[in-house]
């Protein structure tokens, strides 16, 4: 049996609508309408406790208007509110200061949450904010309609339906485009997995329909071993194209800065690393052997012993130690290969010319 506020955990949801628990779905529609329409931020401008509270009451709404949610909710309590149910939301970006642009999770799997944007739950049921030229609701307690519906409603199924009714989120998001950010790293930051800030500003519509700006900050980190145009994406980060729409979605693309020493493996899913440079050799060191080191990516030097005879262009792999490999979290490392190029003395004196001649075939 789910619980209420007392002990310091999270309010009863039946208690932030002011319903009782065996009431019927239509009276907590219409409970939400008469609340939502009462505690909206645009008609409580001088209150700021309107938003918490419009906030909670979409918030309960979201598990209550639900059967099945209620039903885990009526069993469990909050944590069978995250049991599922009822359509599937597109994940939210929570990194907003304000506007219309907060989102709250409403439960989902260990690892995920589902987001309600409370203002387009509004505008779902009334056709607008207030003051637009669609805005439809009424205020029970001012004379509306109680059995009012959502333009285009049947009155049945999940209370969140006909947001999604005509295009799929996916459809949505490719309609309103991306915003793009980039970000340079080098490659021992690659390596290891580099995270960072980044800053941006974005134009939003705040409570009053107003174009405003502000800047945005988020925490980003790219997986070890990340390729050159890595992209994350910062869902609802960016700028709001109009009041309607949600904020665009903001794409962090990651730009490699060339490294004086290293190059990376030109192939697609490489993640071995070339010596830009050839290591050059004397002629005695190519046929006799020798022993020298080179640098790698993490910062400390690998030797190389050669016991055999060295060509001119020949390569060296040095087995694990290149970049991080991606899918393996950094656990395993590609390779690292060197190439050679062999320094052929100017001239020879006659005894060296003899010698040669001597001992080799």
């Amino acid at each position: 049996m789910a619980s209420g506020g007392e002990s310091g955990g999270p309010q009863d949801y039946y208690d932030i609508l002011g319903v009782k628990r065996g009431c019927t779905q239509e009276e907590i529609k219409r409970q939400y309408r008469k609340l939502a329409l009462k505690w909206h931020p645009d008609k409580n401008k001088d209150n700021p406790e309107a938003e918490k509270k419009f906030k909670d009451i979409a918030e309960a709404y979201a598990v209550l208007g639900d059967e099945t949610k209620r039903r885990n909710y009526d069993q469990f309590g909050h944590a069978g509110a995250r049991m599922g149910g009822g359509a599937n939301f597109p994940p939210g970006f929570a990194g907003a200061n304000g506007g219309r642009t907060f989102f709250f999770s409403t439960g989902g799997a260990p690892g995920s949450h589902e987001f309600i944007d409370p203002f387009k739950l509004f505008r779902s049921f009334f056709g607008g904010d207030f003051g637009s030229p669609n805005f439809r609701g009424y205020d029970e307690e001012e004379g509306g309609v109680p059995g009012f519906s959502p333009p285009g409603s049947s009155g049945g199924g999940h209370p969140f339906e006909h947001i999604f009714r005509h295009h799929s989120f996916g459809q949505m998001e490719g309609m309103r485009g991306n915003e793009k950010h980039e970000v340079a790293a080098t490659l021992e930051e690659v390596h290891f997995g580099y995270e960072t800030t980044v800053s941006f500003d974005r134009q939003i519509f705040n409570y009053s329909n107003e174009r405003v700006t502000e800047q945005q900050e988020c925490q980003v980190k790219f997986p070890p071993g990340a390729k050159n145009g890595h992209k994350l994406t910062l869902e609802r980060a960016g700028s709001q194209s109009n009041p309607e729409q949600p904020a665009r979605d903001v794409n962090i693309v990651l730009r490699i800065i060339e490294h004086p020493v290293f190059k990376r493996g030109e192939d697609s899913e490489s993640y071995d690393l070339f010596i830009k440079d050839p290591i050059r050799l004397s002629l005695k060191q190519a046929l006799c052997g020798c022993s020298f080191e080179v640098p790698s990516i993490i910062g400390d030097n690998v030797t190389i012993t050669l016991s055999d005879v060295t060509v001119p262009g020949s390569t060296k792999r040095l087995v694990g130690h290149g970049l991080a490999i991606e899918d393996l979290n950094g656990s395993e490392r590609g390779d690292m290969l060197v190439t050679f190029e062999i320094d052929f003395p100017e001239s020879l004196s006659e005894q060296t010319k003899q010698t040669l001649e001597q001992v080799l075939p």
